[in-house]
Formats: C-alpha cells, structure tokens, sequence
C-alpha cells in the first residue's frame, strides 16, 4: 500500500492537511460523547453509499503512485457530480471504529483537493452534530472547528454559520439548537454577535446593551489573561450588564450570559444565575445548569 503521508507532506508538520488529520485522530478519543436531545433536532444518519466506500478505500490500497493519483482523480471526478455525497462518506469512512490514523489522513487528502467552501462544510456537516452515531457527532463537531480557520491572533470566523440559521428563520423556524449550542461552546462572543446578526437586530438601543456587554466582559478576560489585573478581580460593571442581559427578551442573548458564567463562574450572580435556570428557553436552562453544577460544592 501506498502510503498517504507520502502525497501530503509528512515531513511538514505545518501543512494543512497535517494539522486536519491530527486534529480528525484527536478528536475522535477526546470529544464528548453526547447525543442532543433538543426539541428541534432531528436524530440523523448517513445514507452510506457502499460505491463511494469502496472507491474511498481503493484509494488507500493503492499499490503505486499511479495508482494513488488515479484513483483520487476518480473520487474527485465524483465529487464534482455530488459533493455533498462524497463528504458525507469520507464522514462516515473517517468516523468509523477500526478507521486508522492514516484513513484519517486520507480524508483530510480528498477534502482538501475538493477545493470547498466554508458553507457547504457547514451545510454537510453541521446536520450531523444530531447523528446518532457519537463518533460522526464528534467528528462533525471538529471539522466544523476547523473550518472556523482558527488562529492564536484572530477570532475563529462564524460567517459560514449564517446562511443555515437564517434559512431556517425566514421560514419562520428555530435554528438547529445542536448547531446554535456548538457556536456557543465554541466562543460564546461571537456567538452572540452572529445570532444579532442572523435574527436581523438593527435598532441602537437593542444592539448597543449586547454589544457593550460583550466587549467589556471580553476585554476583562484579556486584562486576567495577560495580567493587567488581578485574576480575581472582577468588574462591578461586567456583573451590572450581565444581570441585566440575563432579562433580555432575547433568548440568544440570555444563552450569552449562561455560557459566560459556565466558563466565568465569578462574573454570576446568584440571583439572576438561579433564574437563568428556570427560563423559557431550553438551550438557556441547559446552559445554566451547566453552570449551576459546575459551582455546586461536591459532598465529601
């Protein structure tokens, strides 16, 4: 068998199709294992397609470079036809349970010659943070990640998000909760920003309390990040806002609050923290009982 590390650079641990193939065999042994349970998601499947599987797997026996080369010009031939198709097999090829760390990497290969956008990433993938297999969950989960096009300088981007959620709005539905949930766990301030701005917020006086709470309470994170004040210190001020974001009539931007306080437990308090968790949205409720029992005293 032809190796694949060979047609991706092995030697260059900074190559693209690297790092997506570490992060495709990490995320597999370390992602939760939690299937949603959310009113408006759909428990899904992948249709498996026993051609695509096979051609997928031809590909990784290939006996010459060749025949590598020509066997993945012949997936991605496929591809053109139905890209939608064959990301989902590589979905399933790469999620299942005897999948070797180089079948991962072959993936990561084929996804990366397809040449595709963000949002068909995004509208292949993210039905599949419902699936019930936790292995495609999780792997769904991670190649979402990694099309955010993270980086220690930047904000992961959440434009390719928009269009699902927006779609489903104008046809008067809630977005997919296990989608939503993922921004949030991803970066809850961003998050926030890309629900203003997929449920279409333009007055000043509704956008101006979101968007100045979540600047001071992301610049007081930097400021205890990096030491400019004390890592306990929190602002009177980013409480004050907190609390009074936590009344919005907004239920995205209530599921703000929660998800700062899960990853801030000293920004709450305990007053609205406590009424978080009877709210009338369940993504809020979940979220601050997460937080409720992340501060819960444990009896020893």
């Amino acid at each position: 068998m032809i190796s694949v590390y060979r047609s991706i650079d092995r030697k260059q641990p900074g190559s693209w199709q690297y790092g997506f193939a570490v992060v495709l065999t990490i995320a597999l042994f370390t992602a939760p294992a939690v299937l949603s349970a959310y009113d408006n998601d759909i428990e899904r499947e992948i249709d498996v397609n026993l051609t695509v599987q096979r051609a997928i797997e031809n590909i990784d026996k290939a006996t010459t470079p060749q025949e590598f080369d020509e066997k993945l010009a012949g997936l991605l031939e496929r591809a053109r036809n139905d890209r939608t198709l064959v990301l989902e097999q590589l979905l399933h090829y790469a999620a299942r349970e005897d999948a070797t760390a180089e079948d991962r990497m072959l993936t990561a290969k084929v996804i990366k010659e397809m040449e595709i956008g963000g949002d068909l990433v995004v509208a292949t993938f993210a039905p599949h943070l419902d699936n019930k297999d936790e292995r495609v969950r999780a792997l769904a989960r991670e190649w979402l990640v990694h099309f955010e096009d993270r980086s220690p300088a930047r904000k992961p981007y959440f434009g390719h998000y928009l269009p699902p959620i927006k779609a489903e709005l104008a046809k008067g539905e809630a977005p997919q909760f296990s989608l939503v949930e993922h921004m949030y766990q991803s970066d809850a301030g961003l998050a926030v920003l890309t629900m203003m701005r997929a449920y279409d917020l333009r007055e000043p006086a509704a956008m101006k309390p979101i968007l100045w709470t979540e600047h001071i309470v992301a610049d007081l994170i930097w400021q205890r990040r990096f030491g400019f004040v004390e890592r306990g210190y929190v602002d009177p001020e980013v409480k004050k806002e907190l609390g009074n974001l936590a009344r919005s009539s907004h239920w995205w931007a209530r599921l703000y609050v929660a998800h700062v306080i899960i990853e801030n437990p000293d920004f709450a308090d305990a007053e609205w923290a406590n009424a978080l968790t009877r709210d009338t949205h369940e993504l809020v409720r979940a979220a601050a009982e997460a937080y409720k029992a992340k501060v819960r005293p444990t009896n020893r």
